[in-house]
């Protein structure tokens, strides 16, 4: 027998959770009795017989009232009250992709969206941006607040999306939303909080400054927010929420440029954003965040093979340390460092300290809960991966590069299916999410979906500008699909380049273990030990080393990464919310 359809099982689970099955079984049993004692009742008294026709037509009315109100109404020790909207029914969901509201709404819950540019230019997006994104770090640090992420809240940019709607997507109570017209020293920001269930607006205020005031005024939104949700939070009371972390404001601004092109990242982007943060520090060599900045910018140029391992490395460590130097309460900054130690210098439980530190200071930092869950994952250490990973996708919801994360995670604990289901969700939304099209080509590979693998490191070769990490990622793909003469033409052009730009000799190892030349795959492999190549962080988990996993050498090479690894996942895991 088919299973009733999902809209009629929520209905008549409504309809028990009102008690309306209840109260229609208790109104049609005293209705019964009261018939009964009108039947003796009316003779008895000499009454007319319309009486007893007026009791049962009485009573027959009153059901379907009696049942409405049963469904509008509960009786609470509060008092009679309107039954609450049921919570949404946890549907069957890909393993990386838990629903968006898997909770009723916190009443004690924000989201931030970006704030809308009114200078006359139209040229200020950065600046509105960096004011948005500090009041929400500042709130995400309030105890009992929790707040939607970065991603998700700016999602909604440019879209004709209700504030309701926005409140659904993100689970969340209330909504901040305003504007910014910058214009040469003057700023004016509009700022209002609204009630997302109903767009009921909570408060709202026009601030008139010199452009020197923009911390200021951040806190004084900051305090105002707080104000209007005082009954439910505690411990913020005199509390600064926003530090004036520079009185440099051409360099706070050149730090604000710099984030917003971080955000858009790979190699143009992080070149422009080095350039804003190190254009930052010149002004204001006392101003911690464009350290942090530089930190990351090295640290991705590095990853992804752009530097070689040594300068990426000594340039990120160098910035991050000074970072701290400067404010050692920098969540940004104790982030930079724990990404440093995994990924370069494999001391993983001091990676995981910083992780640690940087989540005490901004529960809010949604990147370092990635970052956790693939050091934990790199270990062996799954479910607490995982447990990071779905932490992450609670305060990010509708961050795709949250979802690509969780993907990495089931590919590497066994799940290819799961993986596959959730990076190509990754794809439909985000057709060139570069991480999620290279997660996705090796976990097609996986599956021996080797068409679809080779299209997928081909596609990351573009979107990478022929980024020499993913040319390595291509040869490897192709030879495992049985393309020896493509995989071998690919190695070619890497080591052709290597006379005029760094190329990571683990680029080609991934290609040649995977042609079968295991010796010459070992001397690459070990290569990019010595340099202490960052993406070898994987080692223990990474299926490109099936083919050698079991020879000595590798065995001997793989020790020197990292340290507190469990056991490998097994080959068929399981998925993953």
């Amino acid at each position: 027998m088919n299973d009733p359809p999902s809209s009629l099982r929520r209905f008549l689970a409504d309809l028990k959770r009102r008690r309306v099955f209840r109260v229609a079984v208790v109104y049609a049993v005293v209705a019964f009795v009261v018939w009964q004692a009108a039947e003796i009742a009316v003779p008895g008294l000499n009454l007319p017989d319309w009486v007893l026709t007026l009791v049962i037509l009485l009573t027959v009315l009153g059901f379907p009232i009696a049942v409405v109100l049963a469904w509008a109404l509960e009786v609470t020790p509060e008092g009679v009250r309107r039954t609450e909207p049921a919570r949404a029914e946890p549907t069957a969901a890909p393993s990386i992709a838990p629903p968006a509201v898997v909770h009723a709404v916190e009443r004690k819950s924000i989201a931030v969206l970006p704030f809308a540019d009114m200078s006359s230019e139209r040229d200020q997006e950065y600046f509105c941006d960096g004011v948005a994104e500090q009041l929400l770090i500042a709130l995400a640090q309030l105890p009992g607040l929790r707040v939607a992420a970065r991603t998700s809240s700016f999602a909604f940019r440019g879209k004709d999306v209700g504030i309701r709607e926005i409140g659904q997507e993100l689970n969340v109570a209330t909504v901040l939303e305003g504007s910014v017209r910058r214009s040469g020293d003057r700023l004016r920001v509009t700022a209002q909080l609204v009630k997302a269930e109903d767009g009921y607006h909570l408060w709202s205020q026009t601030y008139e400054r010199e452009l020197a005031d923009v911390f200021a005024i951040q806190d004084e939104i900051s305090r105002s927010i707080v104000d209007r949700l005082r009954p439910t939070l505690v411990g913020v009371a005199g509390r600064e929420l926003v530090k004036a972390s520079t009185r440099n404001i051409e360099a706070y601004d050149h730090y604000l440029q710099g984030r917003y092109s971080w955000h858009r990242r790979y190699k143009v982007g992080l070149e422009t954003a080095l350039t804003h943060f190190q254009k930052a520090i010149e002004l204001d060599p006392e101003f911690a965040l464009p350290y942090a900045g530089i930190a990351d910018s090295y640290t991705v140029l590095g990853l992804y093979g752009y530097l070689p391992p040594e300068e990426a490395r000594s340039e990120a460590r160098a910035a991050a340390v000074r970072a701290l130097e400067l404010d050692d309460g920098l969540s940004e900054a104790h982030a930079s460092l724990g990404n440093i130690h995994l990924w370069y210098t494999w001391e993983w439980a001091t990676a995981e300290k910083e992780y640690a530190r940087a989540i005490e200071l901004n529960p809010g930092n949604v990147g370092v809960r990635c970052w956790y869950a693939l050091l934990c994952a790199a270990q062996g250490r799954f479910a607490e991966a995982f447990d990071h990973a779905a932490a992450a996708r609670r305060l990010d919801p509708l961050s795709t590069y949250v979802v690509a994360i969780s993907g990495s995670l089931n590919l590497y604990a066994g799940e290819v299916e799961g993986a596959i289901r959730g990076l190509e969700e990754v794809l439909e939304k985000e057709p060139e999410q570069l991480f999620a099209v290279y997660m996705l080509g090796l976990a097609y590979s996986a599956a021996s979906r080797h068409d679809d693998a080779a299209n997928m490191a081909e596609r990351a070769v573009s979107l990478s500008n022929r980024s020499s990490f993913y040319l390595g990622i291509l040869a490897g793909t192709y030879a495992r699909a049985g393309r020896d003469a493509e995989a071998m033409a690919v190695l070619d052009e890497l080591t052709a380049r290597m006379t005029s730009e760094y190329v990571s000799p683990l680029c080609l190892a991934w290609g040649y273990v995977a042609l079968g030349e295991k010796k010459r795959g070992l001397d690459l492999l070990a290569r990019a030990i010595v340099e202490q190549n960052p993406y070898l962080y994987w080692i223990h988990q990474d299926r490109w080393w099936d083919p050698i996993r079991s020879e000595l050498r590798f065995a001997e090479l793989a020790k020197q990464v990292g340290s507190g690894v469990m056991k490998r996942a097994s080959a068929g895991g399981t998925s993953h919310d």
